[in-house]
């Protein structure tokens, strides 16, 4: 048995992390992190599984996932884990409808529009109004912006528009923006809101991504020490070293982004 199991198991143990907790971090099922922990490489469903699922909880354990999937190429070869080949569902597609038929269609869309427009028209636009003269009956005094109107009243002036030490309220903060920039190598990355994961996956250097949420955002990053993180305005920089797992979570409160200590 080679020392890719035993170092999985050592760094879980001394990070006091249990499997539970790994498969819901890393969203890999529990019987393949015992698998990769016990080397029962046939349990992983194909080499390609097999190489992500390490590099996955290598990095999220804070290993050099390199080094290890370096050793796992040293303990097995192609031909002991067969990829599985997908299994492909025919599906029936609808046959295009007759010609006449799409003709009868189209007149019946246009017959449909035409009624539409009418009924409009002449029962759900409101008539313009009129002005009737009565005898005797003096018409309403249109006010005019600029003329004397003993009813345009300086008294009756917004008493903020005639201040001008009044202070408008900060405009509301509606969403949390995040932006993640990967300055150096790769890294491991989980983005959720207050109820779902919006990203899950490995991003590489140079790549950035930005993610928007209500009220809530969690991120957890399996390198911290090369990413970049950019909250709303404020560019936070690099959180951590490399190799390092952080879990941050930011809410908003009061109309000010504030960060929660788990």
């Amino acid at each position: 048995m080679s020392l890719i199991g035993e170092s999985l198991r050592k760094a879980r143990l001394k990070n006091g992390l249990s499997l539970e907790v790994i498969e819901k971090d890393t969203k890999i099922r529990r019987r393949y992190l015992e698998a990769l922990e016990n080397e029962h490489w046939d349990v992983i469903p194909g080499r390609v599984y097999l190489r992500g699922f390490l590099k996955t909880y290598s990095r999220y354990l804070g290993l050099d996932d390199v080094s290890l999937l370096a050793a796992l190429n040293d303990v097995i070869t192609p031909q002991e884990i067969p990829e599985k080949e997908p299994h492909l569902q025919k599906i029936d597609l609808p046959t295009r409808p007759p010609r006449r038929l799409g003709m009868i269609l189209g007149l019946l869309a246009i017959a449909l529009l035409l009624g539409s427009q009418y009924l409009y028209e002449h029962y759900f636009t409101a008539p313009k109004p009129s002005v009737i003269n009565t005898p005797g009956v003096k018409p309403p005094e249109v006010n005019t912006p600029g003329e004397n109107n003993p009813n345009n009243s300086s008294n009756n002036e917004n008493p903020s528009s005639s201040n001008g030490d009044s202070q408008l309220p900060p405009p509301l903060q509606e969403d949390i923006n995040l932006t993640l920039t990967i300055v150096d190598a790769t890294c491991w990355v989980q983005v959720k809101d207050d109820k779902n994961i919006i990203f899950e996956g490995t991003m590489k250097k140079g790549e950035e991504k930005s993610f928007t949420a209500k009220n809530k955002i969690t991120f957890i990053l399996g390198n911290a020490g090369v990413v970049n993180v950019k909250i709303n305005s404020s560019d936070l920089g690099i959180l951590g070293n490399k190799g390092k797992v952080i879990n941050k979570t930011y809410i908003l409160e009061d109309n000010e982004l504030k960060e929660i200590k788990v």
